[in-house]
């Protein structure tokens, strides 16, 4: 299955332009749902609309506020430092052709 995520269908422009374009909810739902994304489509039924159509300020505020949340774990947690230390030295004896 593909891996879909919320934040790639909750907003679109139009690629010509660059305006924004409306989002249905049902389409996003329907997307999840096709993926296997259960969750994600119960989160995307739960969104504000108008008439079916995505509110753009709530789709605004949530991504800002899943940006921020992600940007403090990633400050916490330091997983890409994390990674470097514990792949690292995999990586020099695989280069060295020690593995």
């Amino acid at each position: 299955m593909p891996v879909v995520e919320i934040s790639d269908l909750i907003i679109r422009f139009d690629t010509a332009t660059g305006a924004r374009l409306p989002v249905r909810r049902d389409d996003v739902v329907s997307a999840l749902r096709a993926a296997g994304d259960w969750r994600g489509a119960r989160i995307a039924a739960s969104l504000p609309h108008h008439d079916g159509v995505l509110d753009e300020s709530a789709v605004e505020r949530l991504l800002v506020r899943t940006h921020t949340e992600l940007q403090r774990l990633n400050e916490e947690l330091r997983i890409a430092e994390q990674l470097a230390e514990l792949l690292g030295p995999l990586l020099a004896a695989v280069a060295r052709g020690g593995c």
